[in-house]
């Protein structure tokens, strides 16, 4: 028995030039994470994460001295893409700058997104699923591995909603949970996967709490 251990990126510059960089509080989440796991002496057999700045810089400051494995199928959708898509152009104005636009928003864009309804190439939901499960089976392939994994809010609510067997709907309704740097756990044994811990973030509790950010 072993476990996959996934982890959403510290925040992003949300309302920035450039999204896809760490904040300088995302940098300070991603720090405190690795220095729970040194502290609480957890282990991992192999690292994976995408290939987004975000993610890759999760990644170290969570463990300075590793080599992941990079997967694509780990990256987060293209949501700029799918809003212009679902808006044909016509993008409210605050839409990437007020995170209650953007949340409002990203609900009716990925349920036409999984319906099909939105006109993008080489970015469909059916090719964005086949990815992320591509990636989950590459990871847990030993059962025995103990593995850490960076990736956002949509691959790990997707692969949870695989796990539970839920709608593919009710994807959107997990993402818009997930904590920056939280902690999703997974049990890997020969026949199954399970969930046991689902956006924790013990490293961020008391003292720390005003730390806690979704974007």
């Amino acid at each position: 028995m072993g476990s996959l251990i996934l982890v959403r990126h510290g925040q992003a510059s949300f309302g920035e030039k450039n999204y896809d960089k760490l904040s300088e509080l995302g940098h300070l989440q991603a720090r405190l994470l690795g220095k729970f796991f040194n502290e609480e002496g957890i282990v991992f057999d192999k690292f994976f994460t995408g290939n987004m700045s975000r993610q890759l810089e999760t990644l170290r400051e969570i463990n300075q001295d590793t080599e992941p494995n990079i997967l694509n199928g780990l990256n987060e959708y293209d949501a700029e893409a799918l809003m212009t898509s679902n808006f044909s152009g016509n993008l409210p104005e605050d839409i990437f700058k007020d995170r209650k636009s953007y949340f409002r928003n990203i609900r009716s864009t990925m349920k036409n997104w999984q319906d099909g309804g939105l006109d993008i190439k080489n970015n469909s939901w059916v090719n964005f699923k086949k990815g992320v499960l591509d990636s989950l089976h590459k990871m847990t392939q030993n059962k025995d591995d103990n593995i850490l994994a960076v990736s956002s809010g949509g691959p790990i609510s997707l692969i949870i909603t695989e796990i539970l067997n839920s709608p593919s709907k009710s994807m959107i309704d997990l993402h818009l949970q997930i904590k920056n740097s939280s902690i999703t756990k997974i049990i890997t044994t020969a026949n199954s996967l399970y969930l046991s811990e689902f956006n924790s973030t013990p490293h961020l509790i008391k003292d720390k709490s005003n730390l806690v950010t979704y974007s």
